[in-house]
């Protein structure tokens, strides 16, 4: 088998994701350092695994193309920085060197001698058995779906439900859920009554993959069982395992009524924050106060050490509802994250009391999203 690229980019463009996902550090597995090169009847696909997520990238442009047929297991790292550095508009060759375990990456006057290991010697990737339920969706809302609850997920909680988004289907609307115990966030899109119930919880690591991607496609097609997910470009497909947990039930969380309502301009309050955030980056636990005025929102900032500076600012917001005598202390870093992921011109926060939550909603026709961020004690 050779492979023959037109272009350096063209190269890296196709081997990118799958060197990139290539990884032993989570399995001990060291044969997943390598990324699987296939060729059969003309048609060539690259597969890098960390033994939980798996990218299979097949060609799909005229720019590359192979001679026979046959595999090749190469080093990941070493064919991805090899790649990046060759010079581009410059024909690249790809071919192994029978018998040395090695495999030659050739470039005008270069020739590079890469690493291989048998084909046998790399982990089966489990492609999907017993698929429950397939489903297409716009791929551009799907990733904007996915990206806007991201943040709010938790990372390394031992409640291993949180370290994840939840994908559920309700009434003709596929929901992502994201929460760390502290925020919660909660984004739909549309997808049809034909569409199954179903519920997913994917790994925070393999949705991380989401807002890396660039890809064309302008849909997604998603497949699914009760242990793992696969998401399909068409020329791209993303396999990965699945949280083996269950999401708490996050519509008893939100208030079915509010006491009070600010509204107010969503960028205002940015700016606002960051500048009052200036003086807490020392802290490990960062608190605003917030309260109301006549006219607007006060913010104050809340330090145990008071010479290490103060920091008060307002902005004008309508409110409605019952008068918020009390002061609302919150994470700036939590309402920041809420703010940044949403993209109208107001929103509103929502209170019912000094001790509970309040939601974070843009302000609009149609409200596809929302948040819940915990008060801290101020």
């Amino acid at each position: 088998m050779e492979l023959i690229s037109n272009s350096q980019q063209a190269l890296l463009n196709f081997v990118g994701h799958a060197c990139n996902n290539a990884d032993s550090r989570q399995t001990g597995i060291s044969s997943f350092d390598f990324v699987l090169l296939e060729a059969n009847n003309g048609q060539l696909q690259i597969t890098g695994s960390n033994g939980n997520q798996s990218f299979t990238r097949i060609c799909a442009t005229d720019e590359i193309q192979v001679k026979g047929n046959g595999s090749l297991c190469v080093d990941a790292v070493k064919l991805f920085q090899a790649t990046r550095a060759l010079p581009k508009n410059t024909q690249v060759k790809i071919k192994e060197v029978q018998g040395k375990n090695r495999a030659v990456l050739s470039c005008g006057k270069s020739r590079l001698q890469l690493k291989t290991i048998p084909v046998t010697d790399y982990p089966t990737v489990d492609i999907i058995k017993d698929v429950e339920s397939t489903f297409t969706v716009p791929a551009k809302e799907f990733m904007s779906l996915i990206s806007n609850v991201l943040y709010a997920s938790g990372r390394n909680d031992v409640r291993h439900y949180l370290n994840g988004v939840y994908l559920n289907v309700n009434r003709g609307a596929l929901f992502a859920n994201a929460s760390d115990g502290h925020r919660l966030c909660v984004n739909k899109m549309q997808v049809g009554e034909a569409v199954n119930k179903m519920g997913l919880l994917l790994p925070y690591n393999s949705m991380t993959v989401f807002t890396r991607l660039n890809e064309s496609a302008e849909e997604i097609t998603i497949a699914y069982n009760g242990s793992r997910a696969e998401f399909n470009w068409g020329g791209l497909v993303y396999r990965t395992a699945l949280i083996d947990s269950k999401f708490p039930d996050i519509s008893k969380m939100f208030p079915k009524t509010c006491a009070s309502k600010i509204k107010f301009n969503r960028l205002e309050l940015l700016s606002v924050l960051n500048r009052v955030s200036v003086l807490l980056t020392d802290d490990k636990f960062p608190k605003v106060k917030l309260s109301t005025t006549e006219n607007g929102i006060k913010l104050q900032t809340v330090i145990d050490n008071e010479e290490d500076g103060l920091g008060e600012d307002m902005i004008t917001a309508q409110t409605s509802g019952d008068p918020i005598t009390y002061d609302f202390g919150v994470n700036p870093k939590y309402l920041i994250d809420a703010l940044s992921h949403i993209y109208t011109e107001h929103v509103t926060m929502e209170f019912t009391e000094a001790n509970a939550s309040c939601c974070v909603s843009p302000v609009g026709k149609v409200v596809t999203s929302k948040s819940l961020i915990m008060p801290v004690r101020i």
